[in-house]
């Protein structure tokens, strides 16, 4: 049991723990929140979700666990395109992007 007993367990609820957890330091309990609870819930996780609970993880130094739900984030989509998809569409080339390019305090 999480303490979650009584609440209506949505994500609000498990982003919500998986924060508090971070900021006490308790990143074993948010991860196994993670895996026990919320899967047999049936809730899938967010990107909101991911990253409370890998941010949990990094504020504990376990890069690893971090690596990982950074890697299940991307792979399902939900923190940008899995690595190596990055390339997919060329950044544009005309010259209306050029502005965004150009340092500040110039003319133009």
């Amino acid at each position: 049991s999480f303490g979650l007993e009584g609440l209506e367990a949505n994500h609000e609820v498990y982003n919500s723990v998986f924060s508090a957890c971070g900021k006490a330091a308790r990143w074993s309990q948010a991860r196994a929140c993670f895996s026990i609870s919320m899967a047999s819930r049936g809730l899938e996780p967010t990107a909101v979700t991911l990253g409370a609970l890998s941010l949990a993880c990094e504020r504990a130094l376990q890069w690893s666990e971090t690596l990982a739900l950074v890697s299940l984030g991307r792979r399902s989509g939900l923190l940008g395109p899995p690595l190596g998809h990055e390339a997919a569409s060329p950044p544009p080339t005309d010259s209306s992007s050029s502005r965004w390019l150009a340092p500040r305090g110039g003319s133009g």
